[in-house]
């Protein structure tokens, strides 16, 4: 139990404790927690959080820390006044049991705060046939009898004893017992913890030799050895040197043998230069935690110590100076590593994301243990095997859960048979290009791509003649085609194996291959025309922004018609995982793909294998016969193939896809006759997802219904899928922005404004800690993307939205320039060198507009510009200039292709943004 005086101010020292210590649960008191704070940078390593937030930052609030290996439930989380009261019910993994913590406040009474824990919130926590346990910071006095003694009473009636027998709060003037534990366990005892201070509080720490006798992993030892790669004898000369020595033998070996030969070759000569090391893994606060700190606490401790027992005035001011000189040499050595972090990085855009990732999110546990049905594996090769089972069993499922049935495809969709008979002969030139592109990434075997990159002067030749072996027998080597799952917890701190998401790695040289064949597989696609030109998705200059500006669009259009807009978002579930790869070989045939080329891709999806690696250990592999290969260059590209012919099965309705993200609509004036039409075409749809083998996730499905008419009974217009109805909602969030059903991009605001606040939240905690330049480097990091992305919809919204935005600028500018509320935004912007919010929007949407005029964009936008010389045949100055396309209507008015064209000719004439 810990008295923090403030866990933002001290979290690091109480890190530091709970790591040496490893408790099972840790509570916290006087956290000063409020609900804009975020939580996240507070999560330590093997823990699940419980919160009861302050209302203020100066008083109040309560955390508990409970171990990911112990089962629990909440059972309280209240805050009464100035009182905080938090308690959980822990079933399994520990000692089973009612746990609870309290903080009252010193400002609150006393008399309300003793009623409403004896009447209320005790009565709905203690539970006499079990162990009990209330702790925390009461604020009075035990060893003062009349002061405690109505809380004794209070505890008698549920035959609870307190067993703190030390002083927990001492100071010059005082002795006072005000940390309290109340339990009805006989065997358990209290103690102070020694040197671990943290407030003007003493730690206190509950024991029960029996329990702990039996727990092995309280004891932990965090210091374990790591393993590292030491690469001080690595460089390009001695890698191609070795390589030299070696490839010699190539010459012999049989072409279809050359590829796993070379392989070995290269893996070999790299394992000689970069050696293995093991080190301990160290705390993570060590990186600013000197040995100069270190002298500082025990100073710190030493003085305590020593004024506790000498009750000299003198001795406890040369403690409250050693106190203080160690808050504040710890805090400044902190800031010292966070400012050169962000300074060394700042021309490094992944390397400061990566330190801007370690100062707002946690980083993430190494787990140990993980839950499978019930049962938590502690075993990393156990686990792994089982990660692998579930990853590929948790699919078949899906795949297997779905009806099979047949459908007749439009034979709009089909090309003249036998158009791409075979791959194109690649030369070492292209191959080098390609291989110089790539980012440097390891590849599922180790060998990243610098390695490879380094290699290729010596292995180049080889390596093509392997590449374009494969393209002309349409063979792929089968070690290539072996792929390494990483699990990665979707949720902090979690154990649960549905919470983790698994993450594919491919052989860098497989991924080089794959570009090769991509490179020929989309202009190929490019050139017959083949994907419809409502897929936007994994296609060279499409983007979520053109996406959406070409659904707005129409239904901007819809709406100046007078028409009612009936829309279902639709959600498939792990879409690109339980694909049929038979389907897809007949997609592929029906779009003119045969010959050798075909026979590669139908090696490509073949006999494909998977193993899972988890802390080091890794499984056997297992055969995986579904989906796209994931983690692949091909994998999306395939993707948006297989479903190209979804638009061809609709008989009413029109759609938008980016990948797999789809949305169906279709406009009409009769609301009714709309969605009786949606209703068509959703039962064709649901027919031909099972035939493709694609599963729809109906409760993640939407609809909404978009209209300028009122008084329309859109009580009565269902729209149904496999006799369940979908969900009506009033905005929807589709690539990554809120569309409302009025198109007014009010929902669209609050949600920016609601991350940016978060973000600036975080700047202002971080605020002591960095310089002029860091903020302005995390500003661009971290909070103009969200204003970036996809301005040209953010464009639309009125003028009282805009001003919201730029209410919070101004909040963000006058943190990093340090100056008051009444200093001019303009003078800030001016000294920041920033355009205002509107600006900044304004010129992103012109600058879209632009590569729409220049058809740098796709063309399903273009079609949308006018010109005069679209209009009449006169020769004026302006005949060749754009023009908004004839909305009367205020809402629709609203659209880029108006609104923003407008403004576009509006720069263009007089120069001014």
């Amino acid at each position: 139990v810990i008295n923090t005086g403030g866990l933002t101010t001290n979290f690091l020292e109480i890190k530091m404790i709970i790591q040496k210590e490893r408790p099972k649960v840790i509570f916290l008191t006087e956290t000063h927690i409020v609900p804009d704070i975020d939580l996240d940078i507070f999560h330590l390593e093997g823990y699940s959080l419980e919160n009861c937030y302050s209302n203020s930052r100066h008083t109040g609030g309560v955390i508990a820390y409970i171990r990911n290996t112990i089962s629990y439930k909440v059972v309280s989380n209240t805050v009464f006044g100035l009182n905080w009261f938090l308690a959980i019910n822990i079933y399994k993994g520990f000692k089973t049991g009612n746990y609870g913590v309290v903080y009252h406040s010193p400002s609150a009474s006393d008399k309300d705060f003793l009623k409403y824990l004896e009447n209320t919130w005790l009565e709905n926590v203690i539970d006499n046939s079990k162990l009990n346990i209330i702790t925390g910071d009461f604020n009075i006095n035990w060893n003062n009898e009349q002061d405690c003694k109505n809380l004794k009473s209070i505890f008698q009636l549920y035959s609870m004893k307190q067993i703190v027998n030390d002083f927990t709060r001492v100071t010059y003037r005082s002795r006072t017992i005000i940390d309290l534990v109340f339990t009805n366990f006989n065997d358990l005892e209290a103690e102070i913890l020694p040197n671990s201070k943290i407030s003007d509080h003493e730690t206190i720490v509950i024991k029960n030799c029996e329990i702990r006798d039996n727990d092995e992993d309280l004891c932990e030892d965090l210091n374990e050895l790591i393993q590292l790669k030491c690469w001080k004898k690595y460089s390009k000369e001695k890698l191609q040197s070795l390589l030299r020595e070696n490839v010699s033998r190539l010459t012999e070996v049989e072409i279809n043998d050359k590829a796993d030969v070379l392989i070995e070759i290269l893996k070999k000569c790299v394992d000689k230069l970069v050696l293995v090391k093991f080190k301990k893994r160290k705390y993570e606060n060590k990186k600013w935690f000197s040995v100069y700190i270190k002298e500082l606490k025990s100073e710190r401790d030493s003085a305590h110590k020593k004024a506790k027992i000498s009750e000299n005035f003198e001795d406890w001011e040369y403690y409250k100076v050693k106190r203080n000189e160690y808050t504040f040499e710890l805090r400044k050595s902190k800031n010292s590593f966070i400012q050169k972090q962000i300074e060394e990085n700042k021309n490094n855009s992944k390397e400061l994301w990566k330190v801007l990732k370690s100062l707002i999110k946690p980083k993430v546990d190494n787990l140990k243990r993980v839950k499978f049905d019930q049962n938590i594996e502690e075993d990393s090769q156990i686990i792994s095997e089982k990660f692998n089972e579930y990853f590929i069993k948790s699919v078949k499922e899906i795949h297997e859960s779905i009806d099979e049935t047949h459908i007749e495809l439009s034979h709009q969709s089909v090309i003249a048979q036998d158009t791409w008979l075979e791959f194109e002969i690649v030369t070492l030139d292209q191959l080098k290009n390609i291989v110089s592109k790539l980012s440097n990434k390891s590849g599922s075997d180790g060998i990243s791509v610098n390695i490879f990159r380094d290699s290729m002067d010596v292995i180049g030749n080889i390596f093509l003649e392997v590449i374009n072996n494969s393209l002309r027998t349409g063979k792929i080597p089968k070690k290539w085609k072996q792929s390494i799952v990483i699990p990665i917890p979707k949720v902090a701190n979690t154990n649960k194996c549905e919470e983790f998401r698994p993450i594919n790695m491919l052989p860098i040289y497989e991924k080089i291959l794959e570009l090769v064949v991509k490179e020929q597989l989309v202009k190929y696609l490019q050139e017959k025309e083949i994907l419809i030109a409502e897929q936007s998705g994994f296609r060279e200059n499409h983007s979520c922004e053109t996406a959406l500006n070409l659904l707005l669009q129409k239904w901007k259009k819809y709406m100046e018609e007078k028409k009612t807009i009936v829309a279902v978002f639709l959600d498939l579930k792990r879409a690109f995982e339980t694909i049929s790869r038979p389907k897809l070989v007949q997609s592929m045939k029906r779009c003119g793909i045969s010959g050798m080329v075909l026979k590669w891709f139908q090696d490509y999806l073949s006999y494909r294998t998977q193993k899972t690696r988890f802390n080091g250990s890794i499984s056997n592999e297992m055969d995986n016969d579904l989906g796209v290969p994931q983690g692949s260059v091909l994998g999306p590209i395939l993707f948006i193939l297989y479903i190209n012919d979804m638009k061809g099965v609709l008989h009413h309705c029109d759609i938008n896809l980016f990948a797999d993200d789809t949305v169906m609509f279709i406009a009409l004036s009769d609301a009714a006759e709309a969605c009786r039409k949606m209703n068509i075409d959703l039962e064709i749809l649901s027919k031909w997802l099972k035939f493709k083998k694609l599963k729809l996730n109906i409760s993640k499905t939407k609809m909404m219904i978009i209209t300028n008419k009122k008084n329309l009974p859109i009580g009565s217009m269902k729209i149904v899928v496999d006799d369940i109805e979908i969900e009506r909602v009033k905005s929807f969030k589709y690539l990554g922005v809120l569309i409302d059903e009025k198109l007014n991009f009010n929902a669209r605001v609050d949600y920016t404004l609601k991350k940016i606040a978060k973000k600036y939240g975080i700047l202002c905690r971080l605020n002591k800690c960095l310089t002029f330049w860091s903020k302005i480097h995390l500003y661009k990091s971290l909070i103009a993307p969200h204003i970036d992305y996809c301005s040209s919809i953010l464009f639309l919204c009125n003028v009282t939205q805009m001003r919201r935005l730029q209410k919070l600028q101004n909040k963000i500018m006058r943190l990093i320039l340090q100056v008051n509320r009444y200093t001019s935004i303009e003078g800030m912007l001016e000294a920041l060198c920033w355009l205002s919010v509107k600006q900044r929007v304004t010129f992103n949407t012109l600058v879209f507009i632009y590569k729409v005029v220049k058809n740098l964009l796709p063309g399903y936008l273009s079609v949308n510009l006018y010109t005069g010389a679209d209009i009449h045949r006169y020769m004026t100055r302006n005949r060749n200039m754009i023009r908004p396309p004839n909305f009367l209507m205020a809402s629709t008015q609203n659209s880029l292709f108006f609104k923003g064209v407008r403004r576009f000719w509006e720069v263009m004439k007089f120069g001014k943004i």
